[in-house]
């Protein structure tokens, strides 16, 4: 069940996703804050989902890739 908390005037709602694709990558069970103020195409990538991932930038692209440490 979503657990609303106020932040300045939006409110947000704590989930869980059974299941997040980004390309290729695929993870479980991953803990999301859901924020009504961003853009349709927009997300915004938390510890509890990077922290399985692993990412570098290069000439302004940003490569991320599934880590096999876990």
């Amino acid at each position: 069940t979503p657990k609303p908390s106020s932040a300045a005037s939006d409110v947000y709602k704590r989930q869980r996703l059974e299941r997040l694709q980004l390309g290729d990558i695929v993870l479980h069970d991953v803990s999301a804050l859901i924020a009504p103020g961003m853009d349709g195409d927009e997300i915004l990538l938390g510890m509890s989902a990077l922290k399985h991932l692993e990412f570098s930038q290069r000439d302004g692209t940003l490569m991320l890739r599934q880590s096999t440490l876990q």
